[in-house]
């Protein structure tokens, strides 16, 4: 018969070991050190998640944060402990609440139950920063475009927050194409520009938005008209239609956009010819 499989060990003491001292109520430091000492022994400590879970409910925010730290060090093995987590979102102490995001994220689709109250706290909580858009939501998969529209469409005061929500969706390539050609519609200037160069970005992939973009050559902005013409050229032979309407550009006083539309002009032309 083979034998069975030694328990794992952290400095000389044994899982369960560890495991007990998290239920010490003695000295304050035992159980934030029992509770890093389970994170050092990694994916091997799994049969200590219940455990670990426990102390994400301690009154002390340092044994909260060890306890954290070391569920995320067992990796997917603890995605039980997801609920839990979700918890912490509510925290009083905000570090630990921004901690709790991000290692949400790093469950990627076994937390996408997480998505709602992580897009809530980027939004309201004051601790929240424009980067963790990036940072947290993107790991979740195309799953999350949704909720990207939403925070891009959304008011939000926080400066950054609409923008680098649309960067983050750009970062699912070709999935993310119906929901840029819906902001190319959007009321406000710098989202319709946004949009139009993650249209031209993505190239004669995107050539779906190609009467949309079309439109976008009349807009008010002029740097809209720039970047919609931009847009254009990139999609190539794709982009014949748009011909007419890029050489009316040209009779503009504005030069950069006549320069602009000229260029779009020469590569589509060259791919057509």
């Amino acid at each position: 018969m083979p034998l069975n499989k030694p328990e794992p060990e952290y400095r000389g003491k044994t899982l369960s070991h560890w495991i007990a001292e998290t239920r010490d109520q003695g000295v304050r430091y035992i159980r934030s050190f029992a509770a890093s000492a389970l994170g050092e022994m990694g994916p091997e400590a799994k049969a200590a998640v219940p455990a670990r879970m426990e102390l994400l409910k301690d009154k002390r925010s340092t044994v909260r944060s060890a306890a954290l730290c070391a569920l995320m060090k067992i990796g997917p093995e603890a995605k039980t402990a997801v609920p839990a987590i979700m918890e912490l979102l509510k925290d009083e102490d905000m570090s630990l609440r921004r901690s709790a995001v991000l290692s949400l994220a790093e469950f990627g689709s076994d937390a996408v139950a997480a998505i709602p109250a992580i897009t809530h706290w980027l939004e309201y909580d004051e601790w929240a920063k424009w980067f963790d858009v990036h940072l947290s939501l993107r790991r979740f998969g195309p799953v999350v475009i949704p909720t990207l529209m939403k925070l891009v469409k959304g008011r939000s005061r926080k400066k950054g927050l609409r923008l680098q929500s649309a960067r983050t969706l750009e970062y699912f390539g070709p999935a993310a194409i119906p929901a840029f050609q819906e902001l190319l519609k959007d009321t406000r200037g710098h989202v319709r520009r946004f949009a139009a160069r993650a249209m031209g970005n993505f190239g004669s992939q995107a050539k779906t938005a190609i009467p949309a973009l079309m439109e976008l050559l009349t807009d008010d902005e002029s740097r809209i008209r720039q970047t919609a013409a931009w847009a254009l050229g990139r999609m190539g032979s794709e982009a014949e239609t748009a011909i007419p309407a890029l050489t009316e550009l040209l009779q503009l006083t504005d030069v950069d956009l006549r320069r602009t539309a000229a260029e779009a002009l020469q590569k589509i032309k060259r791919e057509t010819t």
